[in-house]
Protein backbone atom coordinates (compact mmCIF):
# COMPACT_ATOMS: atom_id res chain seq x y z
CA UNK A 1 0.00 0.00 0.00
CA UNK A 2 1.39 3.61 -1.11
CA UNK A 3 1.98 6.16 1.60
CA UNK A 4 -0.55 9.02 1.08
CA UNK A 5 0.74 12.46 2.63
CA UNK A 6 -1.61 13.12 4.77
CA UNK A 7 -0.18 16.78 5.99
CA UNK A 8 -0.24 20.58 4.59
CA UNK A 9 -2.64 19.91 2.05
CA UNK A 10 -1.69 16.38 1.43
CA UNK A 11 1.81 17.28 0.26
CA UNK A 12 3.94 16.02 2.80
CA UNK A 13 4.44 12.67 5.60
CA UNK A 14 4.44 13.89 9.54
CA UNK A 15 7.93 13.02 9.49
CA UNK A 16 8.81 15.68 7.11
CA UNK A 17 6.93 18.53 9.23
CA UNK A 18 9.02 20.73 11.24
CA UNK A 19 8.67 20.16 14.88
CA UNK A 20 6.03 23.08 15.62
CA UNK A 21 4.06 21.85 12.46
CA UNK A 22 3.93 18.35 14.07
CA UNK A 23 3.34 19.61 17.39
CA UNK A 24 -0.02 21.66 15.66
CA UNK A 25 -0.57 18.37 13.59
CA UNK A 26 -0.59 16.35 17.27
CA UNK A 27 -2.93 18.83 18.76
CA UNK A 28 -5.12 18.27 16.16
CA UNK A 29 -5.35 14.60 15.91
CA UNK A 30 -6.04 15.02 20.15
CA UNK A 31 -9.39 17.41 19.09
CA UNK A 32 -10.11 14.63 16.59
CA UNK A 33 -9.97 12.16 19.31
CA UNK A 34 -12.50 14.00 21.91
CA UNK A 35 -14.86 14.95 19.29
CA UNK A 36 -14.61 10.78 18.18
CA UNK A 37 -15.18 10.36 21.86
CA UNK A 38 -17.50 12.39 22.37
CA UNK A 39 -19.90 11.71 19.10
CA UNK A 40 -19.46 7.76 20.30
CA UNK A 41 -20.57 8.98 24.05
CA UNK A 42 -23.51 10.71 22.01
CA UNK A 43 -25.02 8.12 20.17
CA UNK A 44 -24.98 5.21 22.61
CA UNK A 45 -27.43 2.85 24.37
CA UNK A 46 -24.79 2.24 27.30
CA UNK A 47 -23.93 5.64 27.78
CA UNK A 48 -21.85 4.44 30.84
CA UNK A 49 -19.84 1.86 29.73
CA UNK A 50 -18.74 3.37 26.75
CA UNK A 51 -17.56 6.52 28.93
CA UNK A 52 -15.83 3.92 31.38
CA UNK A 53 -13.83 2.23 27.91
CA UNK A 54 -13.15 5.31 26.50
CA UNK A 55 -11.69 6.80 29.53
CA UNK A 56 -9.42 3.67 30.21
CA UNK A 57 -8.31 3.61 26.56
CA UNK A 58 -7.11 7.32 26.85
CA UNK A 59 -5.48 6.14 30.13
CA UNK A 60 -3.84 3.04 28.54
CA UNK A 61 -2.64 5.94 26.06
CA UNK A 62 -1.25 8.33 28.81
CA UNK A 63 0.13 5.04 31.21
CA UNK A 64 2.15 3.96 28.11
CA UNK A 65 3.81 7.04 26.89
CA UNK A 66 4.64 7.59 30.96
CA UNK A 67 6.30 4.62 30.63
CA UNK A 68 8.14 5.62 27.50
CA UNK A 69 9.20 9.26 28.72
CA UNK A 70 9.18 9.42 32.62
Amino acid sequence: MARIPAHKDNTEHFHELTDGEQAKSISAQIMNLEAAIDHRIGHTQNRQAVIDTCKSQVASLLARLQGKYP
